[in-house]
């Protein structure tokens, strides 16, 4: 599939990264069960970090390559991180 007009990744590709991503997650759930505020921001910060760079780390790459001069990459890579620091925000609220 084309994203922003770049053959970069299939969409199979992207929704099992994603899932992937979720994994850092599992362990921060059993871990926000001790009822102590600053552990609670200190494990999901932890979680949304691991996520974060392990899509990023997996994407980069390959947009960054498929990328031939138009520029796209870059604001897709910001919107990516956005939506992780979002999601962060939606699991502490």
């Amino acid at each position: 599939t084309q994203c922003l007009g770049m053959q970069a990744l299939m969409m199979v590709d992207w929704i099992c990264l994603y899932g992937y991503s979720m994994v850092p997650y599992l362990p921060s759930t059993l871990l926000c069960l001790i009822p102590f505020h600053p552990w609670i921001w200190i494990c999901l910060i932890v979680a949304t970090v691991m996520s974060l760079l392990l899509v990023a780390r997996n994407v980069a790459s390959t947009l960054l390559a498929a990328d031939t001069g138009s520029n796209k990459a870059g604001p897709l890579l910001v919107a990516i991180i956005a939506t992780h620091i979002i999601f962060f925000i939606v699991l502490k609220l």
